[in-house]
């Protein structure tokens, strides 16, 4: 729950160094207060200096694209946070505590955590520091061919062979290391550390908080690869590795290339393809799509160039269409991983290849037509793919490529087809991985398109920010909804809120298990493009002037119909007072 007072979010911002913040992303030269450097937001590509930062004001301005705002919106719009992430990023950095000004209860545990995960982090790279030349580790470091900056940028570390970690602790650590999984205890009781002789791979979040570890053994043994176990601050399938680095080239390139591992992530990163993210071993997920619909309109499968890799690029393609996003695959030679390819072939043959990334969807068809399966067949296959397509356009050029398969029979089969796109196959999409999240919603989607526009922007408002929601609950505005739909959303959202359960997690179950269309973020309302946090509050306050307004008009019609008239003089007196009251209420509406 984050409501933090305007004077601490004041004190944040003045304290706070602007231009040393900017200067992690560009440039920026001059002396006393002005600085001027070339414009870091990816969207605006300059060869001459218009981006201006004043360090008194704690401001920014750019001349070129018009870009303005202070230290919080450009964390928001550069760094993809939101208002409350950036805050608490902060509040993190200068040290300050955040006040306790929530109502609701929260998990104080989490800070402790977060504190304890970078201690360990510390450790594991201090480790690696002092390792000798002749270590395996250095060894492994060597053969891949990682520079120093690489290594020092996403802060790789090594666990030794013995309990260094559980020597390191205390007796509090040690049991909270112990929740995060990176303690455990043997059939006998004895406890020792999960990571033992691996090279460690922090995994840290886009507010910079170090959240797990990916563990790689040295040699050939097995398991290869280990993370951290899930946890209240660990969910592997709503995290990409390197999203924290890479999220402003993602909106700079407006494709983003996704990989598999750890090492593929980094050796795309030091060959200059930052535009990148990797999974973390896991199945691709629905948050996964929806994270990484924030950033970009394209995603290449940059996947391994086996039979696991091919299964895996099928089983993200319904995840992906079903979020409007292209999706295309560079298709790696048998056996040949990203990291293999970068090292055998170098970086301009990867560019290269890249462009010439094909159509998943195509590519997908491709690869079960040199199956030689039956084109009915093929046809039934191909369906789950194209049901979950958003771009109409889009849509019809895949029809129209699975009706070429049958020639002259195409027409015959188009109506059927037609049938089955629309109908859909529920039970394929069902089977996908998705986050363990409680629902006791029934099966059946709730629609919202008989509600009205105030109650919408308030949902998409309260979805996007804890500081809106807090607002909603504390005002009993949900007693204004005037639709039973958007009330049942709304009752849904503040008891799974009150219960301590995230709001990225909420947003999850309402988008995937309850809502029937996805048009809740704000991209999807003209209204939010030109606002910035203070239009943002207007709406919200005027929405609600609005719906209140609305709840009395109401309650007046319904107090009239229920009264007992019995003379003509008081059904004049009546009318007269319910006629001047309307009156007054639709003079002041404006939404």
């Amino acid at each position: 729950m984050s409501y933090y007072p305007n004077d601490f979010i004041d004190q944040l911002c003045f304290s706070s160094d602007l231009v040393a913040l900017i200067s992690e992303d560009t440039v920026l030269k001059g002396q006393g207060d002005r600085f001027m450097g070339l414009c870091p937001f990816p969207e605006h590509n300059e060869k001459t200096p218009s981006f201006s930062v004043s360090a008194s004001k704690q401001l920014y301005h750019c001349f070129g694209c018009q870009n303005s705002g202070n230290i919080f919106t450009y964390l928001q719009k550069q760094r993809g946070m939101s208002f409350t992430e950036a805050v608490e990023y902060l509040a993190r950095k200068k040290g300050l505590s955040l006040p306790k000004t929530t109502q609701f209860k929260k998990d104080l545990t989490k800070p402790d955590y977060f504190e304890l995960s970078e201690k360990i982090c510390s450790l594991f790279e201090k480790q690696l520091e002092q390792s000798p030349a002749t270590h395996s580790v250095r060894a492994y470091l060597k053969k891949r061919a990682w520079t120093k900056q690489i290594i020092k940028k996403f802060r790789l570390g090594y666990a030794l062979k013995s309990n260094s970690l559980l020597s390191f602790l205390n007796s509090k650590e040690q049991r909270l290391a112990k929740d995060l999984g990176l303690i455990n205890h043997s059939t006998s009781g004895n406890f020792y550390d999960t990571f033992r002789d691996r090279l460690i791979f922090p995994i840290v979040s886009i507010k910079k908080q170090v959240l797990g570890f990916g563990a790689r053994v040295l040699d050939d043994s097995l398991p290869k690869y280990i993370n951290s176990k899930e946890s209240k601050i660990f969910h592997k399938g709503q995290i990409f590795y390197g999203l924290n680095e890479s999220a402003r080239y993602l909106r700079q390139n407006s494709f983003v290339l996704l990989v598999e591992g750890y090492t593929d992530f980094l050796a795309l990163w030091q060959n200059g393809f930052q535009n990148t993210v990797a999974t973390l071993g896991t199945a691709f997920t629905e948050f996964h799509a929806k994270l990484l619909k924030r950033y970009v309109g394209t995603v290449i499968l940059v996947f391994d160039g086996d039979e696991a890799g091919l299964k895996a690029s099928e089983r993200s393609l319904p995840l992906l269409l079903k979020e409007g996003l292209k999706v295309k695959i560079l298709s790696l030679p048998l056996g040949v991983d990203p990291d293999d390819f970068i090292r055998l072939n170098g970086r301009q043959a990867f560019k290269e290849s890249l462009d010439s990334a094909q159509d998943l969807f195509f590519f997908i068809l491709k690869r079960k037509q040199k199956q030689k399966k039956d084109n009915l067949y093929l046809m039934e296959e191909m369906i789950p793919f194209l049901s979950q397509v958003q771009d109409k356009s889009l849509r019809l050029i895949y029809k129209q490529r699975l009706l070429d398969l049958f020639g002259t029979d195409a027409r015959l089969l188009e109506k059927t087809l037609e049938e089955k796109i629309k109908k859909g196959v529920k039970t394929f999409i069902s089977s996908y991985p998705k986050q363990e999240v409680i629902s006791d919603t029934k099966n059946e989607r709730i629609s919202i398109a008989r509600a009205l526009d105030s109650e919408k922007l308030l949902l998409v408002l309260c979805l996007d920010s804890e500081d809106f929601l807090k607002s909603f609950i504390d005002q009993n505005i949900i007693s204004y909804l005037q639709t039973k739909e958007i009330t049942t959303i709304f009752n849904i959202l503040i008891d799974r809120y009150k219960k301590s359960v995230s709001l990225n997690q909420i947003t999850h179950i309402i988008l995937n298990e309850i809502l029937e269309t996805h048009l809740i973020f704000k991209s999807n309302y003209p209204i939010f493009s030109e606002s910035d946090l203070k239009g943002e509050k207007k709406i919200f306050k005027d929405c609600i002037g609005f719906l209140n307004k609305r709840k009395k008009k109401a309650e007046a019609n319904q107090l009239l119909a229920s009264m007992k008239i019995n003379n003509q003089e008081d059904i004049k007196s009546l009318e007269k007072v319910f006629q001047l009251t309307k009156q007054r209420l639709d003079s002041s509406e404006n939404l």
